[in-house]
């Protein structure tokens, strides 16, 4: 299995993920580039109100150029596969950023039902289980269940491939610590 490995900073966040597929070759970069098969491209944003011209209020997303602690944030990636064969058993790792907090309930995809499954880790990304059955070692020596502030991976599998010229976009919500 090759791997693709993308990181991208904003002040005071970092933010790496690793997309593969089973048939595509590898790539290193920063925030947008390509292995010559899949193109991974990282955004994070936050949601700004504003009123418009009605007396309406609008939620608008906008780049993150400083953030707060308090502050959520918006991690998606994008994955295109530009190579000339649907690029099959995609997998998208995120870590969740040290000083970011990730937001129960808040993973996306572009892809829904059986074609595309997300699971979480606590361990630093060396297991991977659904949300509700994450378990946690607490200061006492007591298992818990994970809270959402334990959580510091997310991977999503696709369980379909990814046509050709087709893209898939998956990502999370986040909070400044």
């Amino acid at each position: 299995m090759k791997i693709l490995r993308r990181a991208a900073a904003i002040p005071l966040l970092l933010l790496g993920a690793l997309a593969w597929a089973d048939n595509h070759g590898p790539a290193t970069g920063a925030s947008e580039e390509s292995s010559n098969h899949l193109q991974v491209t990282l955004i994070s944003e936050k949601e700004i109100v504003e009123v418009n011209a009605e007396g309406e209020e609008v939620v608008r997303r906008i780049p993150v150029e400083v953030a707060l602690p308090g502050d959520e944030i918006i991690y998606s990636i994008r994955i295109e596969n530009i190579s000339d064969a649907p690029a099959t058993d995609v997998v998208v790792v995120n870590p969740v950023p040290p000083d970011m907090a990730y937001v129960e309930s808040s993973t996306f995809s572009s892809l829904t039902g059986p074609a595309v499954s997300t699971g979480f880790s606590v361990d630093g990304g060396q297991n991977y289980l659904p949300r509700g059955d994450l378990k946690v070692m607490d200061q006492t020596g007591e298992v818990r269940g994970a809270v959402a502030a334990d959580i510091t991976h997310i991977r999503w599998r696709l369980g379909v491939a990814l046509p050709v010229g087709k893209s898939t976009l998956v990502g999370y919500r986040a909070l400044v610590k």
